[in-house]
C-alpha cells in the first residue's frame, strides 16, 4: 500500500507487511564512567598535583606521551572509574513513565491470576494485556512520527536507529602497529622514486618564481592550542582510552 507522510517525501511512500520471526537481542556489554561520586573540586586538586615536569624531561616522544597518558589515566580512573553493564534489550525511547505504569498494572493482574487460577482473573489480565500492548504502539508511532517531523535533516539517521546492529570491524592484527604501517609507506616511496637527481634538476628549472613563500613550522602560543581541543566537536575515545571531554577538563591546568 501507500502512505501519505508529507515530512519525509512529496511522494507517497510504499510499504509492506511481511512476516518475520523475531529476533532475540544478544547481551551487550556497556562500559562507562561513573560519575556518582565525582567531584570537581578533588579532581583538580589531584590534578595540579601531578608532577609534569617529567613529561617535558622525557627525551623520547613516545615516553612523552606514555607518561602523559599514564597520569590522565590514573586520575580519571581514581575520580570517574570505568564501570561495566550488561543488557540485553534494545533502547525504548517511547517508554514514557505512563507506560511502565500500565506494566506495572498488567504485571499486579497476571500475579493475581497465578495465585487464583480463576477464570474470571484470567480475562481481567487478558484485557489489560491487550490495552497496553495497543497502548505501546500508539506510543511507539506517536514517538517516530514526532522525531521524523522534528529531525527532517537527520531522517536516515533516525531510520538507521531503528535496526541497529553490531557493525563493529576490528583492525587486522597485521594493520595496528601504526609505526609498521609508517614505515612500510616511507620506504615504499623512497622505492619507487630511487635516484631523485632527475627529479631534483627538473624542479629547480621549473620552479615558480612568483612564490616566494618557504615552508617552515611556527611555534604556537598556549591560546592557540587551547582553541583548538576546544573546537573538537567528536566525542570518540581512542586507543588510549581517553576522551575529549575528560582533556577539556584538564586543559585550563595543564
Amino acid at each position: 500500500g501507500t502512505i501519505h507522510l508529507p515530512s519525509v517525501s512529496d511522494h507517497e511512500l510504499i510499504y509492506c507487511h511481511i512476516p518475520v520471526q523475531r529476533v532475540t537481542s544478544a547481551q551487550n556489554i556497556y562500559t562507562y564512567r561513573d560519575f556518582t561520586q565525582f567531584s570537581y573540586t578533588r579532581f583538580k586538586s589531584d590534578l595540579m598535583s601531578i608532577p609534569w615536569k617529567c613529561v617535558i624531561e622525557a627525551s623520547d616522544i613516545n615516553t612523552k606521551v606514555d607518561i602523559f597518558n599514564e597520569n590522565l589515566l590514573t586520575l580519571f580512573n581514581l575520580h570517574v572509574p570505568l564501570k561495566t553493564s550488561r543488557f540485553s534489550k534494545p533502547h525504548a525511547p517511547w517508554l514514557t513513565d505512563g507506560i511502565r505504569q500500565l506494566f506495572a498494572i498488567r504485571q499486579v493482574a497476571l500475579n493475581n491470576y497465578k495465585k487464583s487460577r480463576h477464570q474470571v482473573d484470567w480475562n481481567v489480565y487478558k484485557s489489560i494485556r491487550n490495552f497496553v500492548t495497543v497502548a505501546v504502539k500508539k506510543q511507539q508511532r506517536k514517538y517516530y512520527q514526532e522525531r521524523f517531523s522534528e529531525h527532517h535533516n537527520n531522517l536516515w539517521k533516525e531510520f538507521r536507529n531503528l535496526n541497529k546492529t553490531n557493525k563493529s570491524k576490528p583492525i587486522p592484527n597485521e594493520l595496528s602497529d601504526v609505526e609498521k604501517l609508517n614505515q612500510y609507506f616511507t620506504n615504499s616511496a623512497a622505492r619507487l622514486l630511487g635516484d631523485t637527481t632527475a627529479l631534483e634538476t627538473f624542479y629547480e628549472g621549473h620552479r615558480a618564481s612568483s612564490i616566494s613563500t618557504i615552508f617552515s613550522f611556527n611555534t604556537v602560543s598556549e591560546d592557540e592550542i587551547f582553541r583548538i581541543i576546544r573546537s573538537i566537536k567528536s566525542k570518540a575515545i581512542g586507543i588510549d582510552g581517553i576522551g575529549i571531554n575528560l582533556i577539556n577538563w584538564c586543559i585550563p591546568y595543564l
